[in-house]
């Protein structure tokens, strides 16, 4: 979306303070966009920037840190739905 509208990407997130029991807000500096004009290559560069911001925060707070994953499955009768959500 960025690169449509030439929007910043500022990462942001909470970090739980335990001491003064709130949530900080945090913001790292904008995330500089690769754009080269081949929107699948600065696609692809872009996420793997993002990436590596988001891998730093869990670094940083790898205690705060929970991973969430929907696993959607759908049965051909009924078309029932059934959602996990593993937390590791």
């Amino acid at each position: 979306m960025a690169l449509h509208t030439g929007a910043a990407v500022v990462p942001g997130y909470a970090v739980w303070d335990e001491r003064i029991r709130k949530y900080i807000l945090r913001f790292e500096p904008p995330v500089e966009l690769m754009r080269t004009g081949d929107m699948e290559r600065d696609v692809l560069e872009n996420t793997k920037k993002f990436t590596k911001v988001i891998e730093g925060i869990v670094r940083k707070y790898p205690e705060q840190w929970v991973w969430v994953h929907v696993a959607v499955e759908h049965q051909a009768e009924g078309r029932a739905i059934a959602l996990r959500f593993p937390v590791r």
